[in-house]
C-alpha cells in the first residue's frame, strides 16, 4: 500500500509539473499572437489572453504544420529572439531617435 501510494504521490507532482510547463508555453503562445507573431507569419491565427488550451494546442499545431522544419526548441527560440532584438537594435541606430 505504501509502494502504491508514494508512486500515486510522484504520479500527481508529474501531473502537475506538466500542467505547469503545458500553462506557460500557452501563455507565451497567445502572447506573442498578441504581439503580432500572427501577422508577421502571415498565419490566419485569432487567439486571444482568454482563449483556453484546446485553442491554443490548435493554433500551435496549425503553426507547426505551416514549418514543419523548422526548429522550434526553446533554444531556437531563444536565439532567433536575440537575433530579432539585435536587428531591432541595429536598425533604430541607423534610423535615428524616434
Amino acid at each position: 500500500m505504501a509502494t502504491l501510494e508514494a508512486t500515486v504521490a510522484q504520479d500527481t507532482k508529474d501531473r502537475d509539473e506538466a500542467a505547469r510547463i503545458r500553462d506557460r508555453a500557452a501563455h507565451r503562445l497567445r502572447h506573442l499572437c498578441l504581439t503580432g507573431l500572427t501577422d508577421d507569419a502571415d498565419l490566419t491565427l485569432q487567439l486571444t489572453a482568454h482563449d483556453g488550451a484546446r485553442a491554443t494546442l490548435e493554433a500551435a499545431r496549425t503553426t507547426a504544420a505551416r514549418w514543419p522544419n523548422l526548429p522550434h526548441e526553446p533554444r531556437n527560440l531563444s536565439d532567433a529572439l536575440n537575433r530579432l532584438s539585435e536587428a531591432i537594435h541595429e536598425a533604430r541606430q541607423h534610423l535615428g531617435p524616434v
